[in-house]
Order: C-alpha cells, then sequence, then structure tokens
C-alpha cells in the first residue's frame, strides 16, 4: 500500500473498494481510471487487480502506449489485460447515433464479465466519477445495465478530487487531458469505420510531432476541421507552420484543412 494514504478522501475510496474483494477495472490510461487501478491494488493487492484496457480501432496509438506506460510508472504493468473489443462490428455502433457509446459500452462490460468470470474476478468497476453525472453518458447507462461498479461516483469524487488526490498519489497522468475515442472525432450520423478512425490516427499524429497538444481533429468527409486550445492560438501565426500542418493532413487522405474559429470545445462535434 502506498505511504501517501494520510488523505481522508483516498483513504474513503479505500474503503469503498475493499468489500469489492477482487476488481476488474474497466481502464483506459486517463487519470480517473488510472486512479481507481492504484487505489485498487493499494486497497486489494496486485493479484486482486486487474486494469482490463479496451482495444480496438477506437484507441489511439499514441493512448494505447500511454496507458500501458501509465501502469509500468506504478509498478502496476503485472495488473494489465488488454482486451480486444469488437464494437466495430455492431451495426448500432456503426451509424454513429447519440447513444454510440451505449453499444460500445455494452461491448466492452461483457468482454470484461467474461473475464471476471474466466479469471475468478467478484466485481467490475468503471472511472466514472461525479461530474459525469452531470453529462450526456449512454455509456453510464451501460454500466448501470450490467452491474458495473463506480468506486470514485460511490466516494463522493468529483474531477477535481480525482485530480487532486492522483497528484498526492504520484500517478504520472495527474493533469492529463481528456482523451476519449477516435471516434468522438465523428459527427453523430456520419458512419463510423476502422479506416475513417485510422485516418484521424494518423492526422492527430501529425500534429502531435509538429508540436500541437491538447487538440482535436474532427473528421468532416475530405475535410479536417482541426479545433485548438485558446492557448495554442500563436502557433498558426507562424506561415511555415501553417503549411507543414496542411501538407501532412493532406498526406492523411484529407482534401481540406480548416482551422476551427471557435477553439477546442469538449463534444463539438456532434452538433456540427
Amino acid at each position: 500500500m502506498s505511504a501517501a494514504t494520510t488523505d481522508p478522501g483516498y483513504s474513503e475510496l479505500l474503503a469503498t473498494i475493499r468489500p469489492y474483494g477482487s476488481v476488474v477495472v474497466a481502464y483506459s490510461g486517463g487519470v480517473d481510471s488510472t486512479l481507481v487501478v492504484k487505489a485498487s491494488a493499494d486497497a486489494l493487492g496486485h493479484g486482486k487487480v486487474l486494469a482490463a484496457l479496451g482495444v480496438s480501432a477506437a484507441l489511439a496509438p499514441r493512448e494505447h502506449e500511454a496507458a500501458r506506460a501509465t501502469l509500468s510508472a506504478l509498478g502496476l504493468a503485472d495488473c494489465l489485460r488488454e482486451v480486444e473489443t469488437r464494437e466495430q462490428s455492431l451495426r448500432e455502433y456503426q451509424v454513429n447515433h447519440p447513444d454510440r457509446c451505449f453499444h460500445c459500452k455494452t461491448e466492452l462490460y461483457l468482454e470484461l464479465r467474461q473475464l471476471a468470470e474466466a479469471e475468478g474476478f467478484e466485481s467490475i468497476a468503471n472511472g466514472n466519477n461525479l461530474d459525469d453525472l452531470g453529462d450526456f453518458r449512454p455509456g453510464m447507462d451501460a454500466a448501470r445495465e450490467r452491474g458495473i461498479r463506480s468506486p470514485l461516483i460511490e466516494a463522493r469524487f468529483a474531477k477535481s478530487d480525482v485530480r487532486r488526490v492522483a497528484r498526492e498519489q504520484g500517478l504520472p497522468n495527474w493533469d492529463k487531458p481528456a482523451a476519449p475515442c477516435l471516434a468522438s472525432r465523428v459527427p453523430h450520423g456520419t458512419e463510423v469505420n476502422p479506416e475513417t478512425l485510422a485516418q484521424i490516427a494518423r492526422a492527430e499524429e501529425c500534429l502531435h510531432r509538429l508540436g500541437l497538444s491538447g487538440f482535436r481533429v474532427r473528421h468532416h468527409g475530405d475535410v479536417a476541421r482541426i479545433e485548438v486550445p485558446a492557448g495554442q492560438w500563436d502557433f498558426f501565426e507562424d506561415a511555415g507552420r501553417r503549411v507543414a500542418v496542411e501538407k501532412a493532413l493532406v498526406a492523411c487522405g484529407y482534401r481540406f484543412v480548416a482551422l476551427d474559429l471557435g477553439g477546442y470545445r469538449q463534444g463539438k462535434a456532434v452538433i456540427l
């Protein structure tokens, strides 16, 4: 168990998890699910925790590697299980209606249930926190239907609590921005397929290499619409950088590259 367990919030989280007995955590590499994995290992021991990472075309290669590296840095690499999910084969997922996440999470939780039963684990948990309750989150409906525990909600953790405790516990990703799946870059009603997701992944990797961060490449057919945080507008003041961005994204298969003057806003792709 970590020596840094004096925070009453973390102590409450440990107490919440102990009755689980053993747990498969739906792990994404984000700070929320990482904290649940860490707390589960502290509360139950490494042998009682599996960090199950769902792997599909919707997981960006950069995020895949980061998720592995985070657990390694915490000494929890032995807890990792990579689980291939098959949401891409579901027509309800492909058509990309507003409930897409329900079908994706249902597929994930079915896989995790099979994993838990095969390896003798009692509980399944996710990284949802109190802030998620105020959003439109079809995936939370899938969790409720499948009996998935949400220890951060049970311990009354908001996102600010998650980041504070994650920092105190030494999580390397305590300040990591949200990184939803690649399908979130595709507007509702536009079909999601592996080829589109791979194109988005290539485009975003190009922009990372050029020095941008915290951005999104929104997919609109042959148009790539780039959203960047307000603090990075100056990146595009340089003509050479603008040319480099355009060339990189055209090489990824887009005909046109647009910079969204409204900047980055979570969930913006679904309304445009």
